[in-house]
Formats: C-alpha cells, structure tokens, sequence
C-alpha cells in the first residue's frame, strides 16, 4: 500500500491507527527535507533530526520499504514578454541543481525518553574538515550497495547519496516515465480538469500536488508523452482561464528522483522508541530564488488477516 508525503515542516504529528504511525517515520524524513532545503548553500552542512515515534505493532505492519524520494526545484519568476502559448514550455533561467555536489542521508533508531514529547529533534553543524572522512566512508561500495547488508542485524542503513560527477547513478532514468510540473493558482480544479480530460485518458499515470503546483508523471511512452504536450497546446485558453502560469519537463539538473535503498526497515525500526535521520551535504552558492519542493513515497505491507 503506498503512502505519499509532500515535503514540508509540519507533516509530524499525532497518529492514532496502525497503518499512521509508520507517518511518524515518512513524517520525519519530508521534516529533514523541508529543513534541508533551507539550510543549502551554507557550504558543507550535517544535519541531524531526532523523532520520537510510536510502537508499532507487528501484527499489523509487516513490511516498511521507502520507493522514491523526489526533489524539485522551481524556474526563476520573471517578466516574459510572450503569449501564453510561447511560455507555455519554457527554460528554467539559471535556476538548477547545479550547485549540489553531494549528499548522503542515513537512517537509524534511538531511544529517548518515554516523557519526551513528539517534537522532532533538528540540529544542524557545519561539518570540519576531519568530519569529511564520514561523508566520504558513506560513499563507499560496501556501504551504498544495500544487497550486501542483513537488515535484520543491521542498526543503521544508507537511504540515498548523491554525488555531481556520477549523477547518472544516484538517479532513476527510465524506471518512471517523464515528469511536468503544472504551476497554477487553482491546483484542485486543474488536477481534476486533467484527469477528467477525454484525450487525457490512458496516457497520466498519477499526479502530485506540491503547493501551488502540480506534478504530473506521464506512461513511460515517448508518444504518449508527445499527445501530452499536444494537448496541452491544444487547451492553452481553458489553463490560462485556471490560472496556469507554465508547464515544464523535469530534467537531470532541474529534478532529483533518487535511486533509494528499498530494504525492509521494519526491522531496524523495532530498535528503539525513535528515528534518527542523518543528512550530509556538500553544495555551493545556492540560486536567489531557490524553492525546494518533493515528496517521498513508502510502501507498506499490512496483515489485514481477521
């Protein structure tokens, strides 16, 4: 059963029902991204976040495994001169992720005090040159290469790194299909106008609503993804009329979908009463007006025997 979290400061908060507690986890994780993204540019960061969580009853949860972790960052906003039509597709300025070269999260257990409150724990450093050396041993083969670990002994697990000069391989190329980001001021109404478009039929595989944008994942089909951006042309007028502002493809340097370890975490959350979620960057001067957005999704495994 998958889950869905869009990233944002304020996605932690009291569950009640099996299946929401594992929210407390994906909760913590969408927290570390928000803070993260404000915290990038200040040179090499460690940022730290603490979540005290609840038990989780085994009974129920068998199987926790994250399936993507999706990075956005939005175009420069400025004057354009042109029909709607003409800006409907347009370039993102200098506005990119160029300026991150790398970053490694790692997730493990803790345990706090039972009176401890369910606030998360977020502290961040900037990392001395000698602290480096940690960056660089989560680098290694035998630590991201997850198929070599036994989860079921392990206290710790890499979730994703990232380095610039092999991006290629911390990122997914073909395993989804393309991406659009929609801005528009009416979100709710332009997500429901494309799913309830005829010609749109068979061709979105699911959408996202990041705020006031839309993130829109096309089949992986080069055709379908042609019909898509047809359409759209087609249907310039009704979008402008839904506050549509513009459309635009994810691209390596604009969007980051993470390759993440999709090990059972289950068993490493059974270590303790709280996670502890350990972000190390590595980034440059970050653009102006620079706007981090995303979301992780999990998948759950529930045994709803009676």
């Amino acid at each position: 059963m998958p889950m869905v979290l869009p990233l944002s400061d304020d996605t932690i908060e009291s569950f009640d029902s099996p299946f929401s507690k594992v929210g407390f986890v994906l909760g913590g994780f969408s927290k570390l991204f928000a803070d993260l993204g404000a915290m990038i540019g200040m040179g090499k960061m460690h940022i730290s976040l603490t979540q005290k969580i609840p038990e989780i009853p085994q009974e129920y949860i068998e199987d926790v495994r994250f399936k993507r972790v999706f990075l956005y960052i939005e175009p420069v906003k400025g004057p354009r001169e042109t029909s709607f039509l003409d800006r409907l597709f347009f370039g993102r300025d200098n506005v990119d992720f160029k300026f991150i070269n790398r970053l490694a999260v790692k997730f493990s257990t803790a345990k706090v005090s039972a009176n401890s409150d369910w606030s998360p724990i977020v502290e961040s450093n900037t990392v001395k040159s000698k602290e480096s050396l940690l960056i660089d041993k989560i680098f290694e083969e035998e630590k991201t290469h997850a198929g070599i670990i036994d989860i079921r002994s392990a206290k710790e697990l890499v979730l994703l790194t990232f380095d610039k000069k092999k991006k290629e391989r911390y990122l997914k190329s073909d395993k989804h299909g393309p991406i659009y980001i929609i801005n528009t001021s009416s979100p709710a109404k332009t997500r429901k106008y494309l799913r309830d478009h005829p010609k749109l039929e068979g061709i979105i595989e699911r959408t996202h609503i990041l705020n006031k944008s839309i993130l829109v994942e096309i089949k992986n089909n080069h055709i379908l993804e042609e019909y898509f951006k047809a359409i759209l042309g087609e249907e310039g007028k009704h979008l402008e009329s839904l506050g549509v502002e513009y459309i635009e493809s994810c691209k390596p340097h604009t969007c980051f979908d993470f390759n993440v370890s999709e090990l059972n975490l289950l068993p490493i959350l059974l270590k303790g009463n709280a996670i502890k979620i350990d972000a190390f960057i590595e980034a440059g001067k970050v653009p102006e007006s620079f706007q981090l957005k995303g979301f992780i999704e999990a998948d759950i495994r529930m045994n709803l025997t009676f």
